[in-house]
């Protein structure tokens, strides 16, 4: 059985798409490889650039040199980042290019660390795992000697046990997102302002993880809704929690400049919820809407956002079209298919015998 080593840095930083991105890879690979987690904690202390130059060390040698202890043959790096050797060969999951390709919504730090670390992971990998064409496309145009694979995320194999009709459900909108300025939050809120003035039973809730926009999107929040009567703010929810916002919904919200796959969609697809969103990176192959074109500025996809969403929370008959396309998405991303795709990598990768690894 080969000893795969899962490098979860990223872990240690809370829960995030990306981290549960890293449990469901080690979930996939302990199927049938003896999997060990390399990590190290998040560096606190110091000043921007000792953490910096700490993250890059353990990007560059410190996960590496952790996995050749564990004895592993092959080493997974689960965001973005990480390295190879000539006796170890590496995986590297690049979820997306965003940092690159809309460098000002990032922080100076993350844009001059991914512009030192993506490049170089992606070169030195055996093979580059990524979850959407979107985002494979933008990795070959800019390391086009890569060898990529496209893994989608899958969706939870679990089933409600109930699935709310139209008539069950009252007239929420939910956001499920970090506060980071790519995700456009202020769009979403200035959308979400504008159906409630033509319809004031509207509420909405935002489930969302600390952004390096927060403040400002706290600031527009207190703007749009000061009394706070019809706009919740939650964090830090349980899966129960979370599943209860996702079936009690009659949307889910996505106003994202890009995504490299945006895993909310399925989850909020499982009951039957439908996603408006404006056909920004990944999402037109993850939910596709009729008639799909790509944005050209933000005050054309505030436009085309609110006409979406507008449509599905006043039409019966439109809501109940997108209702069950949406329950037909989770099918397109079995977790076996998850499983047997990760499978393939590391035998790829290895030169394992998978007839011989399923024993």
């Amino acid at each position: 059985m080969t000893r795969v080593a899962v490098n979860d840095f990223i872990g240690n930083r809370g829960i995030s798409g990306s981290s549960r991105g890293s449990r469901l890879i080690q979930d996939a690979l302990c199927h049938s490889h003896d999997v060990v987690v390399v990590s190290t904690s998040e560096p606190t202390a110091g000043a921007k650039a000792i953490r910096l130059a700490r993250m890059v060390y353990w990007d560059l040698f410190g996960a590496r040199k952790s996995a050749l202890r564990a004895g592993a043959s092959v080493v997974v790096h689960v965001t973005n980042t990480g390295s190879a050797s000539t006796s170890l060969p590496s995986i590297v999951v690049i979820h997306d290019t965003m940092v690159l390709d809309h460098p000002g919504h990032f922080g100076r730090g993350f844009r001059t660390y991914a512009h030192l670390m993506f490049g170089a992971a992606a070169r030195s990998a055996s093979i580059v795992v990524t979850p959407s064409e979107h985002s494979a496309r933008r990795i070959l145009e800019r390391w086009p000697g890569s060898v990529v694979r496209v893994i989608p995320w899958p969706a939870s194999p679990d089933k409600p046990s109930r699935i709310l009709p139209l008539e069950g459900r009252p007239t929420k909108v939910l956001v499920v997102a970090s506060t980071d300025s790519h995700k456009r939050l202020e769009m979403g809120l200035s959308v979400l302002a504008r159906l409630r003035a033509s319809n004031p039973s509207l509420i909405a809730t935002f489930v969302t993880r600390p952004g390096n926009a927060e403040d400002r999107f706290l600031r527009m929040v207190h703007q749009v809704d000061p009394k706070s009567s019809w706009i919740s703010l939650m964090s830090g929810v349980s899966e129960e929690q979370l599943a209860h916002e996702y079936g009690s919904a009659k949307i889910l919200l996505v106003p994202s400049l890009d995504e490299g796959f945006c895993l909310p969609v399925i989850e909020a697809a499982k009951y039957g919820t439908p996603t408006v969103h404006v056909d920004r990176g990944a999402l037109p192959e993850v939910a596709p809407w009729p008639g799909a074109r790509g944005g050209t500025n933000d005050a054309d996809d505030e436009a085309l956002l609110l006409s979406r969403a507008k449509l599905l929370m006043e039409d019966g008959a439109a809501w109940q079209a997108a209702h069950e396309h949406a329950l037909n998405i989770p099918s397109r991303f079995a977790s076996a298919d998850f499983i047997d795709a990760w499978q393939e990598v590391v035998e790829v990768v290895t030169g394992e015998n998978r007839n011989t690894a399923r024993k």
